[in-house]
């Protein structure tokens, strides 16, 4: 499995060629090299480091599960897991919006990135923060006229949960927290918080 943040390092994308058939690679979209969490920070609480914007808040660990228990099923039953998931090797801007227009968006409450400019208070603000990555909220404004309130938005986002139980990137024993995750950036995005 790998982060957004892998692609920007740019060690990630030899994972593309000549893989073995009995390998499966997964990127996960949007994500930084750690798990996001919630309250946003822009300080890094294990380096002092403070970023440009607020860290990613996306948090990965339910794909992982998921992703384990696929391999588990794999090596003692047999069972042969999903295709890998990765982003198409895309050399031009078109190819790109093209292929995002045709995965689509599940309900995103910002914008989602593996990588983060340092903050100008602790210099070279042009260079990336190690390992991190950043979320920016949409404007109150948007979320507002996308949902109506917390329970519109939970009401959209349930049935991409559960299509990722049935494709098996989400245990049906996490349902209830991956939602409850939701909740709580739905929470951060309506605070605004950058």
């Amino acid at each position: 499995m790998n982060t957004s943040t892998e692609y920007w390092r740019g060690d990630a994308d030899l994972l593309h060629a000549d893989r073995h058939p009995d390998v499966r690679v997964h990127h996960v979209a949007g994500t930084q090299h750690s798990a996001g969490e919630v309250p946003q920070t822009d300080v890094d609480p294990d380096f002092g480091g403070r970023a440009a914007h607020g860290f990613n808040t996306v948090d990965y660990r339910p794909v992982l599960r998921a992703l384990l228990d696929q391999l588990v099923a794999w090596v003692e039953d047999g069972t042969t897991p999903p295709p890998s998931v990765l982003p198409p090797q895309l050399t031009t801007r078109a190819q790109a919006l093209t292929a995002g227009a045709a995965v689509g968006l599940a309900e995103p409450l910002g914008v989602h990135a593996g990588w983060n400019r340092r903050h100008p208070d602790i210099g070279a603000d042009h260079e990336r923060i190690v390992l991190r990555g950043m979320t920016v909220w949409f404007p109150t404004s948007l979320l507002e006229d996308r949902f109506d309130d917390l329970d519109g938005y939970l009401a959209r986002v349930e049935p991409v949960v559960d299509d990722l139980i049935a494709q098996g990137f989400v245990r049906a024993a996490d349902r209830r927290l991956v939602l409850d995750d939701d909740a709580a950036r739905w929470g951060e995005a309506a605070l605004g918080r950058q």
